[in-house]
């Protein structure tokens, strides 16, 4: 059974005001210079000291930080994005010819169920399962043989649609349709997100029965890689594990929030996940709880 680790964070403070005296800033230099610690000290006066470095927990809830990604429900509008070259191309997808020079044509062209399209005076250009670069270097090259003083503007005008099979720790697990445009991050938002038991650091993208690649969505969230290169395919199967840790950052950091963390990812890796810590924040006050299997929240099993 896998475990859940839940680390609780707090960032101590140590705040400086410019406008304290000379005798109280006397007082605070005294508060916090080296003691000899060989001087003796009365239990009283060792409390003290202890009860003022103390710190607690927030009563803050806090959620999963990739959910307010999965807030937004805008979809994809592929037609404000240029087509990338290793889009690949399938039936019902339309491509759109602009010839110009000493003709000035527009075609239309839909891409066919055995994967062609039909130009006129040139016949029928297998297209389907390529690449759009190598489509387009295809078609200039049959169309120069043609109109042979013109040049040619290719571009998709209309995405086929594809249907993706989503399954594990999501809120809407099922079928989906969606623009053959899509990617990971267009499945998930359409499906409003993975549950707070789910992974989003290690999604699982199975094709033809064979497992095509992991995804880390925090790749996205902290890198800005859109995913560009992995998007989706007709038949795809998308599984959402468990989450293995889970890490609760609160207190003086700029985004107090449940981070989820790989082996091997240290204390340092989950306080730049948090944002970094707050200006008046102290790095030697930090706090770890590591609580009990047993108090954890069962929504996250």
């Amino acid at each position: 059974m896998a475990c859940c680790l839940i680390w609780y964070g707090i960032i101590g403070v140590n705040s400086t005001d410019s406008n304290l005296t000379r005798e109280e800033l006397e007082n605070e230099h005294h508060k916090f210079k080296r003691t000899n610690p060989f001087i003796y000290k009365e239990n009283k006066e060792i409390l003290i000291n202890l009860d003022d470095k103390q710190q607690f927990l927030s009563d803050t809830k806090l959620s999963r930080y990739s959910m307010s990604f999965f807030a937004n429900k805008n979809s994809i509008n592929p037609s404000s994005i240029p087509t990338p070259d290793g889009y690949i191309l399938s039936s019902g997808d339309v491509l759109s010819i602009h010839v110009y020079g000493d003709r000035n044509e527009n075609y239309d062209l839909e891409v066919k169920n055995d994967g062609s399209i039909e130009i006129a005076f040139i016949g029928p250009v297998q297209v389907a399962g390529m690449r759009f670069e190598q489509v387009k270097k295809h078609l200039q090259s049959s169309l120069s043989k043609h109109f042979k003083m013109s040049s040619f503007n290719i571009s998709m005008s209309k995405y086929s649609a594809i249907q993706v099979t989503l399954v594990g720790e999501v809120k809407a697990p099922g079928i989906y349709n969606l623009s053959s445009f899509a990617s990971i991050k267009d499945l998930l938002v359409a499906a409003r997100g993975v549950k707070e038991s789910g992974s989003v650091r290690d999604i699982v993208i199975k094709r033809d029965s064979k497992v095509l690649v992991h995804l880390d969505f925090y790749d996205l969230l902290f890198e800005g890689d859109d995913f560009s290169e992995h998007l989706l395919k007709n038949g795809d199967i998308v599984i959402i594990s468990r989450a293995k840790k889970l890490v609760s950052v609160d207190g003086l950091v700029n985004h107090a929030a449940i981070f989820e963390i790989k082996d091997g990812e240290k204390l340092d890796k989950v306080i730049k996940y948090a944002g970094g810590m707050k200006a008046n924040a102290s790095a030697e006050n930090i706090k770890i709880n590591r609580e009990p299997l047993a108090n954890l929240n069962p929504k996250f099993f």
